[in-house]
């Protein structure tokens, strides 16, 4: 079972970053399947790996900044609460382009989002 997971990650993670280019699958040897699950099962005991453990769909990248308890533009609401947890209050306008949120975190840090997504902070 651990081989055929290594193996769907292997192709998903090859599958992604190929989008759009002809690349033949490539075989790999029982030694290197063995090396990918020693390697992933060494990455999901560190805090990145139990961040995209909880959130299978993130990347890799995401969960590193997440476990780091920092956030970046372009993260999602959700990403965003994994990190810095429940803001203190959230301040909401609706307008004909959308949600705009405000999220408060103490006295002068702000996180704020455009449907959904992270586009400024302040701090």
């Amino acid at each position: 079972i651990m081989v055929s997971i290594v193996l769907l990650i292997s192709f998903i993670s090859r599958s992604a970053n190929n989008v759009g280019k002809d690349v033949e699958p490539k075989t790999l040897t029982k030694e290197e399947v063995r090396a990918q699950a020693v390697e992933l099962t060494a990455w999901l005991k560190t805090p990145a790996g139990q961040v995209c453990s909880q959130h299978p769909g993130w990347e890799k990248e995401i969960c590193g900044i997440i476990a780091e308890e920092k956030v970046r533009i372009g993260m999602t609401k959700e990403q965003a609460q994994a990190s810095w947890g429940m803001p203190k209050d959230i301040n909401r306008t609706t307008t004909s382009k959308g949600i705009h949120e405000q999220w408060v975190y103490g006295l002068s840090s702000y996180l704020y989002f455009d449907n959904g997504i992270l586009t400024s902070i302040q701090n």
